[in-house]
C-alpha cells in the first residue's frame, strides 16, 4: 500500500499536514497554534470528527510525545538528538512497539515489533510547500499511526537544507551509524478472497 504525508505552511496558523490514500485527502493533522508545546489535532476529514491528538512532552527538545487516536493512546521517545530513530509502545495494555529508523539519505525503514512493515522517503526538493513522505507500507500497516509519529519527527527533525525557506533541497540523513535501506524488503500485499 502507498499513502502520502503532505506539509502545508501557513503563514498565521503553522503546519497542517494531509494524508493521503489512493490519491484521496482522508485525514488532516493540524498544528493547534495557541498551545505552549507543540500540539496537533487529528481530523478524519469525510465526517470532519476530531479523532486524536499529538502531544510533545513538556520541556523536551526531542520528538517524545504521546498520541491518541480514539481510544488508542501510544507513547514515543527519540532515540538522542542526533538520532532519528523513534521508538514508541503503545500504553492500552497491548504489547505492540513501534520503531522507525533514519536511514541513508531520504529514507526510514518502519519496525512493527522487530519487523519490518514498510519504509518512507522523503521529498529532497522543497518548492513553497512543506516536506513531502511517501510511505511503501503492507496491507495491513496502521498508516494513521505511522503518519502521526512522522509530524513528531517531522516537528523537531534537524536536516541541512540549501537554499531559502519557499526553496531549498534538502540533503537527508548524514548522522554517523546510519545504514543504508533493505533494498530486498517487500510489502506484504493482502491475499485475494
Amino acid at each position: 500500500m502507498k499513502v502520502y504525508l503532505s506539509q502545508q505552511k501557513s503563514p498565521v496558523f503553522g503546519k497542517q499536514y494531509d494524508l493521503f490514500k489512493d490519491g484521496r485527502n482522508i485525514y488532516s493533522i493540524k498544528k493547534i497554534w495557541y498551545s505552549i508545546i507543540p500540539t496537533y489535532a487529528v481530523f478524519e476529514l469525510r465526517s470532519g470528527n476530531k479523532i486524536g491528538k499529538i502531544t510533545n512532552k513538556f520541556l523536551s527538545l526531542k520528538a517524545n510525545g504521546l498520541i491518541k487516536l480514539g481510544k488508542r493512546e501510544y507513547s514515543f521517545v527519540q532515540q538522542s538528538f542526533n538520532s532519528k530513530t523513534l521508538i514508541g509502545k503503545n500504553l492500552n495494555g497491548q504489547n505492540q512497539n513501534y520503531e522507525i529508523t533514519a536511514r541513508s539519505g531520504l529514507e526510514h525503514s518502519i519496525y512493527q515489533d522487530n519487523i519490518q512493515i514498510g519504509y518512507s522517503k522523503k521529498n529532497a526538493v522543497v518548492i513553497f510547500e512543506g516536506d513531502r513522505y511517501e510511505f511503501v507500507l503492507n496491507h495491513d500497516a496502521d498508516y494513521l499511526l505511522l503518519a502521526c509519529m512522522y509530524v513528531l519527527l517531522d516537528t523537531y527533525r534537524f536536516s541541512i537544507k540549501l537554499g531559502g525557506s519557499d526553496i531549498g533541497l534538502d540533503i537527508g540523513n548524514l548522522s554517523k551509524g546510519i545504514n543504508k535501506p533493505n533494498s530486498n524488503w517487500i510489502p506484504k500485499e493482502k491475499a485475494d478472497s
